[in-house]
């Protein structure tokens, strides 16, 4: 178990030295302006650095040693998934209420480009260091009736966690409610349909990770719920200009709270039990199907 423990450790080390580089090299690669940065949290930029990239290794780790996949499925499966979940479904968000954040959309194009150039390069070298024999990844079901459906109501259940969140713990706060101009312009049927979008992504997102993961829905409904809670609200420790901190930790604990009930009901309804959905046919590394009864 020690044994285990301190290979694991190292593992996790190794990625959050490769974290780091990388968004170093990237951001001389793609620069984002942060001259108007200052720190106003707790943390200091560099330390936000150090902590947010900890967290984000911890969470790849975890995935890439609970995961049947290998080699470039596993890259795959580590890459797909810090960059939607760490950066995509989040700059959609922004892209939205850029007006409220005063953030152009050549900055958040930028910070895309980085988080991709991140994820892939950290997502190859974790595959490099889980490379023992495993199963292979189960294939995603076929765009079924049945899992439209089943998208559907993971698309609403983030619809019903995002606006109970925002309700109850943002816009219980005074200075957040003025920072959005106290909703004035926000149109809540379109933001309700956009954040439906937003939903089934993430629900696609559960169902990919979910088919490289072990045949265990308690341990997958902690792992996507977990992945989902830390890659959206993490990033908010970072000091920056178009978020004082205030609002920026009130979100950081709607987020973090709504995203991770939200994955952890994601992975119940798309578990229920019907010939089509993730857990049903896994391959083993001996080629024989598993069913699920």
């Amino acid at each position: 178990m020690l044994k285990k423990t301190i290979h694991f450790s190292l593992k996790a080390f190794a990625i959050w030295i490769t974290i780091l580089i990388t968004s170093v090299i990237s951001s001389l690669i793609i620069p984002v302006d942060t001259t108007l940065i200052t720190n106003d949290g707790p943390l200091t930029s560099e330390q936000a650095f150090l902590v947010v990239s900890a967290m984000y290794a911890i969470m790849l780790a975890v995935l890439a040693e609970r995961a049947i996949a290998r080699g470039l499925h596993l890259i795959a499966l580590l890459s797909i998934t810090i960059f939607f979940a760490q950066s995509f479904l989040l700059a959609m968000e922004a892209w939205y209420f850029a007006d409220n954040l005063t953030i152009s959309v050549t900055t958040i194009s930028n910070g895309i480009a980085q988080a991709a150039l991140i994820a892939i390069i950290a997502g190859t070298i974790a595959s490099l260091l889980w490379r023992s024999p495993q199963q292979s990844p189960a294939s995603l079901p076929q765009l079924t009736k049945a899992l439209c459906t089943k998208l559907l109501v993971v698309g609403i259940l983030y619809v019903t966690a995002y606006f109970i969140a925002g309700y109850f713990i943002a816009w219980a706060d005074v200075d957040l409610q003025a920072y959005y101009g106290f909703g004035s312009e926000i149109n809540n049927w379109y933001l309700m349909a956009f954040q439906l979008l937003r939903g089934i992504m993430w629900g696609i997102l559960a169902l990919f990770i979910m088919s490289h993961l072990k045949r265990n829905m308690v341990e997958q409904t902690i792992i996507v719920g977990s992945i989902f809670s830390v890659f959206a609200s993490a990033q908010l420790l970072y000091p920056n200009p178009f978020m004082p901190w205030n609002i920026r930790f009130t979100h950081m604990i709607e987020v973090g709270t709504s995203n991770l009930v939200f994955g952890m009901f994601a992975v119940i309804v798309l578990c229920w039990r019907t010939p089509d959905h993730p857990n049903n046919h896994i391959q083993t590394k001996n080629s024989e199907t598993i069913t699920a009864p």
